[in-house]
């Protein structure tokens, strides 16, 4: 076990930015929240994964440096000069909660952002994570994220705006749950709908319980 290796665990991999006698300071590399320390066990159960591996489960691919614009490289190294000043300072809470109200006054920034951008580049350890997400490579979709998409495009996003009376399952061979169409459409930069599908969801599931369950889309 050493700095930088991930291990998957509970349904997440976590990367080890630092380790000394007793604990151990990981990210949540999935979540991308604060960094947090924990104790020396903790990956006892955990499996080591590849950077290709987080890089799959988080759905994105981050295009190689040499293979940049000049206007692009300007953007991320932009981007990680406002958290710069901070990285040094990442094992120490106080330095690092100081340096970050510092580098939100600096670049006149919020300090959700500067938290979102440090968090971002200690999930992946690549300043190409900064490019903006229209330019970044992603992942072709899955199989089940076309059906999504497809049935998406046939009735949800339909111009007529027909409400549709049938279970979302007998147009789909294969269905996700709703956990996943909410990811797809999070991923697809629809996630504005997502609440709505959920309050759909519940209130069929709430009138089919122990039968058979389809993702229904009711009435506007």
């Amino acid at each position: 076990m050493k700095i930088n290796d991930l291990f998957k665990k509970d349904n997440t991999i976590y990367r080890i930015l630092f380790i000394d006698s007793s604990d151990i300071q990981i990210i949540d590399c999935v979540k991308r929240t604060m960094p947090r320390m924990v104790g020396i066990d903790f990956f006892l159960s955990a499996e080591q994964v590849s950077e290709e591996e987080l890089r799959e489960t988080v759905g994105i691919n981050l295009v190689g440096y040499d293979g940049l614009t000049q206007s692009q490289k300007q953007i991320i190294h932009s981007k990680y000069g406002s958290i710069s000043m901070i990285v040094p300072f990442i094992h120490n809470d106080y330095e690092r909660n100081r340096a970050i109200e510092l580098c939100a006054d600096k670049f006149n920034l919020s300090k959700a952002t500067i938290k979102s951008r440090l968090c971002n580049y200690l999930a992946f350890q690549d300043i190409c994570v900064f490019l903006p997400d229209k330019e970044k490579v992603k992942r072709p979709l899955t199989p089940d994220e076309k059906n999504f998409r497809w049935a998406l495009n046939k009735y949800f996003y339909n111009g007529l705006k027909l409400p549709l009376k049938e279970c979302y399952g007998q147009e789909v061979p294969t269905i996700g749950s709703l956990y996943d169409i909410a990811i797809f459409l999070t991923y697809t930069g629809k996630s504005l709908i997502v609440s709505q599908l959920c309050e759909r969801y519940r209130l069929y599931a709430a009138s089919h319980r122990g039968g058979i369950i389809f993702l229904f889309f009711g009435g506007s």
